[in-house]
């Protein structure tokens, strides 16, 4: 009987810890991207592409949120 009570309370804990270790699994996914403009590019250039990126969240249900503050301590020379 300890014996069948030990196992299904063991059965229960791995059921339990099974299910937390899901939920914590990300259900989303980060991109970082890495921009580096052409010499030639204007800043209003530059400002309308950000615009057009800042918006994608508004245009496409499945992009939650969107950043585009530098990283300074990742960017390379010459990128921002």
């Amino acid at each position: 009987m300890k014996k069948a009570l030990l196992a299904l309370v063991a059965s229960g804990f791995l059921m339990v810890s099974g299910a937390l270790a899901q939920d914590a699994t990300p259900k989303t996914v980060i991109h970082v991207i890495t921009v580096k403009w052409k010499s030639d590019a204007s800043q209003a250039q530059i400002d309308k592409a950000l615009q057009a990126v800042v918006a994608l969240p508004s245009k496409d249900p499945g992009i939650k949120h969107v950043w585009t503050r530098p990283i300074k301590k990742q960017i390379p020379e010459g990128y921002n």
